[in-house]
């Protein structure tokens, strides 16, 4: 009984961490996303000002 409460434990404690993790790389890949996106309109104005 005592091993089995462990291994419950364990396992809720593991699938929380999975959770927070991939909680956790959704939001970074968000904010890479967004980072590269605000990079290509920084870097595109200037190369447009420089053709005109």
């Amino acid at each position: 009984m005592n091993v089995f409460l462990k291994f419950e434990d364990f396992r809720c404690r593991s699938t929380h961490h999975f959770w927070l993790n991939g909680r956790y790389l959704t939001t970074l890949s968000k904010l890479g996303n967004a980072n590269r996106i605000v990079r290509r309109t920084r870097t595109r104005h200037p190369s447009k000002r420089l053709q005109h």
